[in-house]
């Protein structure tokens, strides 16, 4: 609580011109000061489930879920060497694709979320491809 009351203290007392500047995060992003707000939501979500308190990936509210993974997928396009993939929910109108030519990974919109972040192992997803789902690649 204290970590998230000096987090808004800080981004509200930042002057105007402070809104136009970008940091770099610790995975390499750039961010505005407006990005860091929504890369804290993605923070807090993901490392809420991570607690096994009870709170899973399918609880996440779904429009965090959705920003969550367009997120995820729009900093993977801006790496060199990510390897082709598609993604689909088989609950939403979800879809991604990076490169082409890569299997393509079906899923609620809740699984997809809990293996692109390298929390689960995708055994409640499907491939197009024979044999089992692949890891999710390098994401946070």
């Amino acid at each position: 609580m204290a970590s998230a009351e000096r987090f808004d203290e800080a981004v509200r007392s930042l002057p105007d011109a402070a809104w136009n500047y970008e940091v770099r995060m610790r995975t390499g992003e750039l961010r505005t000061p407006g990005g860091l707000v929504l890369a804290r939501l993605r923070e807090l979500e993901i490392h809420h489930a991570d607690l096994a308190a009870g709170y899973r990936f399918a609880d996440v509210p779904f429009k965090a879920a959705r920003w969550i993974i367009d997120d995820l997928v729009d900093a993977q396009r801006l790496r060199e060497g990510v390897p082709p993939l598609r993604i689909e929910a088989t609950d939403t109108d979800l879809t991604h694709e990076l490169g082409t030519g890569g299997p393509t990974i079906r899923g609620t919109q809740a699984d997809l979320l809990g293996w692109l972040t390298g929390r689960t192992v995708g055994a409640t997803l499907s491939t197009s491809r024979p044999g089992p789902v692949p890891t999710a690649p390098y994401w946070i």
